[in-house]
């Protein structure tokens, strides 16, 4: 776990993660912003190298944190730089355990999903929020309407 939870790390040349390792990266508050203060992130100068099934878990109830699975930051997607790559990327982290928020309840699968995304050799955290059913019912109604639109300008 990197830094003083969270923190950031660096390391001044090439870091490798072999099978069976894992990382732990934190969250402590309903926010995208400061890096190394509410989230964790690592740094590496050279390369990074994953080899095997390397894992990363994700925590949210650290003791001070304000992570609610409840509150509105959660309904739109998010994504957190953990790894800032200067060099290259080899190989790729498997997504592990998700903790509880600060409240003790579980994320659900109704809610959203994280996933583990790479942009150039960059490591990220992403947070990919399912709409609300009322929300997918009022998309679904502009299309509808936008189709019956144009088929009475096409008979017309």
């Amino acid at each position: 776990a990197p830094g003083n939870s969270p923190g950031i790390q660096n390391f001044a040349s090439d870091l490798s993660y072999t099978d069976g390792s894992s990382v732990t990266w934190e969250l402590i508050g309903n926010t995208d912003l400061d890096r190394g203060i509410n989230f964790d992130g690592i740094n590496v100068v050279g390369d990074l190298t994953i080899t095997g099934t390397s894992t990363i878990n994700l925590v949210f109830n650290l003791g001070g944190s304000t992570v609610l699975w409840a509150n509105t930051f959660w309904d739109t997607d998010q994504s957190w730089l953990f790894y800032d790559v200067a060099d290259s990327l080899s190989g790729a982290f498997a997504l592990g355990s998700i903790s509880l928020d600060s409240a003790g309840n579980s994320l659900g699968v109704n809610r959203g999903s994280f996933a583990i995304t790479y942009q150039g050799s960059d490591v990220y955290l992403t947070y990919s929020a399912i709409p609300e059913p009322s929300t997918t019912l009022l998309l679904a109604g502009a299309l509808t309407t936008l189709v019956i639109f144009r088929r009475r300008r096409a008979r017309n």
